[in-house]
């Protein structure tokens, strides 16, 4: 039997003693914690070893405290920057050099900063939105290709600088170095051929980066340039490979890159000088960052246009947009073309089937609506009486063979009855766009129906004559003999602080899709302020009226907010300190449930920087002693 062998003690080497860095051994470190008030750079000490490697931009692992953790190289100097009678220790050694190309730039750094202050936020904060994961496979890639392409030439291709769709001043505008300007799209005129000219003029001037509202854009849009710029064009996505995100991440960069096209985290692209940004879309949803601390594309885009030209492309922009053409901050330039377009509202003679009818014999038909689904709700048709729930909950069909369901606990109810009168006839008064496709699809024997919706998406209209039913949003790109709008009374009177501003938006789009000669059905009165922008073409005069009553509404854009949410007894705290310090107006403290409630705080758009200061000073303080964690958030999308 083998004999046991004796326990030895584990030996502890002691760590091999490092050389600092001859040059420059000093560098600023922009460190990652999770305490919001230590973010303030932090000085370390540059190994001989690393000395190569250690790059202003370069992602660096740490000491810090008794944990290690990661960092950025702010600024790399030749003596410490450490006050002399600091009782602070002596820099510890970078631990390691993690990133082979420096990728937190120092304009990246300055944009941040400004982002950071606006949203009240820490830079790191910015950080996870601005550089995608890192992918050691890529940034090797990435450095064979460079050395591989840094002389190649990039062509740009000519432009018709007197497009028919535009007033040859107007066009003049896009061709000049430095633009600001809002571009709004009519009817008539592909949102592909007008990004490609837009891009064209813009693209011998510097580079162009271009963030849209999703992928179907961005699939659409990067289709129509590829032919164009081929190798100079780099896209940035979430839809993209982890690796593949990453590498294009680093090509924006490259001295080849021409143009940038990529959804809401591209804004954060680095960029030469006199470059343009132009964004499609900035009322969208998705232009809204969710995550903390919630910023949006649309302000960003505002902050760089110091450095870079500006251009927003859409149907009918933001009030916050609205107000700055106002006050001709702002150039407001509408493409024009000879159209004959007939509109009709719900109180005209003429249906909306019959639009229908007419419209599939000259070409293609979109009929929008705001519904989901099959069946989102109905009434008993004996008493009129809505189809509820034991629950309380409202009942739903989700497919034609399916039965009523609740959509609070999910019950199915098999064999349905009115609670009331006992009636089981009912009467569907929403109805989706499943329901809705099966409807017409009778309605209009031997023509082909398509459903567009989040479940199913069409991105582009197919060739022939159909009839599309889409959903908000959803809309296939195309051109259309006719155009249905349902829903009218749903879309407008939502209560979300801007549905009324996304229901418009994608109205005009919808509107933008129709032929020269085509015909518009709204579902609503011929007196509604929306049915009369959409006769007009023209935004103008229904968004003023909204500025004027959110202004006296104490709402955006007039005012700037911010709400926080936690505790109440926290909250109540709050509340009680701002109205002492009479900078702000305050609403609430609101219940959000048992134990939580929300503050809203505005301030005057002209005063908007004393809101900024005041949340970071607040968050600062509460992370400084220790209190309990609140939910803050500037420029809400909604409250």
């Amino acid at each position: 039997m083998a004999q046991a062998k004796p326990l030895r003690l584990k030996a502890q080497r002691a760590p091999k003693r490092l050389d600092v860095a001859s040059f420059n051994p000093y560098v600023s470190v922009l460190v990652e914690t999770p305490v919001f008030h230590l973010e303030e750079p932090y000085e370390y000490l540059v190994p001989e070893v690393l000395t190569d490697s250690a790059k202003i931009g370069s992602l660096v692992k740490v000491q810090f405290g008794s944990t290690e953790t990661l960092g950025y190289i702010l600024a790399r100097y030749s003596e410490t920057r450490m006050p002399a009678k600091s009782k602070s220790p002596s820099p510890k050694l970078l631990i390691s050099v993690l990133s082979e190309v420096p990728v937190f730039t120092p304009e990246l750094h300055e944009l941040l900063t400004l982002v950071a202050k606006r949203y009240a936020s820490r830079v790191w904060d910015l950080l996870r939105s601005a550089i995608p994961d890192r992918v050691a496979t890529a940034e090797k890639l990435f450095l064979k290709e460079s050395i591989a392409g840094s002389n190649a030439a990039v062509l740009v291709p000519g432009v018709d600088k007197n497009p028919k769709f535009l007033n040859v001043s107007d066009a003049q505008v896009f061709t000049t170095s430095h633009v600001r300007a809002v571009l709004q799209m009519q009817p008539g005129l592909p949102m592909l051929t007008l990004m490609s000219w837009l891009v064209l003029a813009r693209a011998p001037l510097g580079q162009v980066l271009i963030v849209v509202p999703d992928e179907k854009d961005l699939l659409l849009i990067s289709q129509v340039l590829a032919t164009q710029f081929a190798e100079s064009l780099v896209v940035l996505g979430s839809h993209l490979p982890k690796s593949e995100r990453y590498l294009n991440f680093l090509k924006v960069t490259s001295p080849t890159t021409r143009i940038i096209l990529g959804t809401r985290s591209a804004i954060f692209s680095t960029l030469r000088p006199d470059s343009t940004i132009i964004v499609l879309g900035e009322v969208d949803e998705s232009m809204y960052e969710k995550r903390s601390p919630g910023w949006n594309v649309r302000d960003v885009a505002l902050i760089r246009s110091r450095d870079n030209s500006l251009i927003f492309l859409g149907y009918s922009p933001s009030l916050e947009l609205t107000r700055l053409i106002e006050s001709k901050w702002l150039h407001l330039v509408t493409s024009v073309l000879p159209r004959n377009i007939k509109v009709f509202s719900e109180d005209s003679r003429r249906s909306s089937h019959a639009i229908i009818g007419d419209g599939l014999k000259r070409g293609s038909v979109l009929i929008s609506t705001s519904e989901p689904g099959y069946v989102n709700g109905f009434l008993c048709q004996k008493c009129r009486n809505r189809a509820e729930c034991d629950c309380g909950g409202r009942l739903i069909i989700a497919n034609s063979n399916a039965s009523p369901s609740c959509t609070i606990c999910l019950k199915v109810i098999l064999d349905w009855k009115c609670r009331w009168c006992g009636a089981a006839k009912p009467w569907v008064i929403r109805r989706g766009v499943s329901r809705l496709g099966q409807e017409f699809g009778k309605s209009f024997p031997n023509t082909q129906v398509l459903q567009s919706s989040s479940e199913h998406r069409i991105d582009l209209l197919p060739a022939g004559k159909v009839l599309v039913i889409a959903t908000s949003g959803c809309e296939p790109e195309g051109e259309y003999a006719a155009v249905v709008l349902m829903d009218g009374v749903v879309l407008f009177n939502r209560t979300q602080l801007r549905s009324d501003e996304i229901a418009r938006d994608r109205w005009f789009r919808s509107y933008s899709m129709l032929h020269a000669s085509g015909e518009l059905f709204i579902s609503l009165a011929n007196g509604h302020p929306v049915t009369q922008a959409l006769t007009k073409g023209d935004f103008r005069q229904i968004a003023t009226l909204e500025i004027a009553q959110r202004k006296s509404a104490g709402l955006p854009p007039a005012f700037r907010l911010a709400t926080i949410e936690g505790l109440r007894t926290e909250i109540d705290k709050i509340a009680t300190a701002i109205e002492l310090s009479g900078n702000f107006s305050v609403t609430g403290p609101v219940p959000v449930d048992a134990e939580n409630s929300r503050l809203i705080i505005r301030i005057a758009v002209e005063n908007g920087e004393l809101l900024s200061d005041f949340i970071f000073d607040l968050k600062r303080f509460r992370s400084l002693k220790g209190l309990p964690n609140l939910a803050f958030r500037v420029d809400p999308f909604t409250i």
